[in-house]
């Protein structure tokens, strides 16, 4: 606690060298598999990670632009790299980060570049490995340990593989300069986000089978809605103060149209339907937020399908309210 009761977070402190090894942990953490018994013969290894035999730096905020400068800077330290004809290098070089200057939040934002001098013919070997990360990291978060202990949420993208330079007859070869940028938000550890987020519907088809799907998400709003009423404070008519008398969930949720989904495809047939539909279908709609889940018995209030020329697909928004279990209506999976 802060001064006066006030929450204080410790900040983390960002350098070149901290994402660097976060960099280098992210690349590295997952070996990939090498498939082409020639390629694994050729390289002598069975990861591309392994074939690709990198040694990281980073000089803050100095940028090598070609080989021969980076040659230059790496002979001058204390114990320069031995260069042979296997050998790769990567160079993160640090660009803006934006911080949220509060004490009782740590949120921020950066933004750099990495470089790899590697041999040509690994080229396509950076190129499946980066879109390997891409896909492993796409939307999802990873918590991370900085120094002093302080864990954080950290969501991670990097560009596509871009070719700048070739260089040729260099101690390490036949080379090729590669470029992309890298983006980083760090939030708290318990900062909740998309990911933490699932939406699954059950509901009874009209065989009488239970059917289920989780729908992918574009947004979703929860509502927690209080009916009020006035009354007169005790010892002073003429002020009021407000009392809630019952409450009542709404839920707004919007999604793409997949005809490959169970749940949009039933609730299209149902909207566009031009024979008599049970107004009042009854869902269990789960939502699983950060691993803790919340079940409603729910009903449609309001469901819209657009389709625009300009983005071309279809999109769908559904408003949904809690069902009231009095009309003699059995939810799913249970009996009245």
């Amino acid at each position: 606690m802060g001064k006066q009761g006030r929450v204080s977070m410790e900040h983390i402190t960002i350098t070149a060298e901290i994402i660097l090894q976060i960099l280098q942990n992210i690349l590295e953490s997952e070996p990939v598999n090498i498939l082409n018994g020639q390629a694994q013969e050729a390289f002598g290894a069975t990861t591309l990670q392994e074939a690709l035999n990198i040694e990281y730096y980073t000089f803050n905020y100095t940028r090598p632009t070609s080989f021969e400068q980076l040659q230059a800077v790496l002979t001058q330290m204390d114990r320069p790299p031995v260069m042979n004809q296997t050998k790769s290098f990567c160079l993160y070089t640090h660009g803006n980060t934006q911080q949220v200057y509060a004490s009782d939040v740590d949120k921020s934002a950066s933004q750099g570049i990495i470089d790899f001098w590697v041999q040509i013919e690994k080229i396509q070997m950076i190129e499946y490995l980066i879109a390997q990360v891409n896909k492993q990291l796409n939307g999802i978060p990873k918590i991370l340990q900085f120094p002093n202990n302080q864990v954080r949420k950290l969501q991670f993208i990097v560009d596509f593989v871009n070719r700048v330079d070739y260089a040729y007859n260099t101690p390490i070869g036949d080379i090729a300069h590669l470029q992309l940028t890298v983006l980083m938000w760090i939030n708290p550890s318990g900062t909740i986000t998309y990911s933490d987020y699932l939406v699954h519907f059950a509901w009874t088809s009209e065989d009488g089978n239970l059917v289920s799907a989780n729908v992918p998400l574009t947004s979703i709003n929860l509502s927690s809605v209080m009916n009020e009423r006035a009354m007169p404070m005790v010892g002073n008519q003429a002020k009021v103060g407000n009392v809630n008398l019952s409450n009542a969930n709404e839920f707004a949720i919007t999604f793409d149209g997949d005809s490959d989904n169970l749940f949009i495809q039933h609730l299209t047939d149902v909207s566009l339907s031009q024979i008599g539909v049970d107004n009042n279908q009854v869902y269990t709609l789960t939502i699983t937020r950060a691993g803790k889940q919340y079940v409603h018995e729910v009903i449609i209030k309001q469901h819209q399908i657009t389709i625009r020329n300009d983005t071309s697909n279809e999109t769908h928004s559904l408003n949904l309210v809690t069902r009231n279990s009095n009309v003699g209506v059995s939810p799913v999976g249970s009996t009245v």
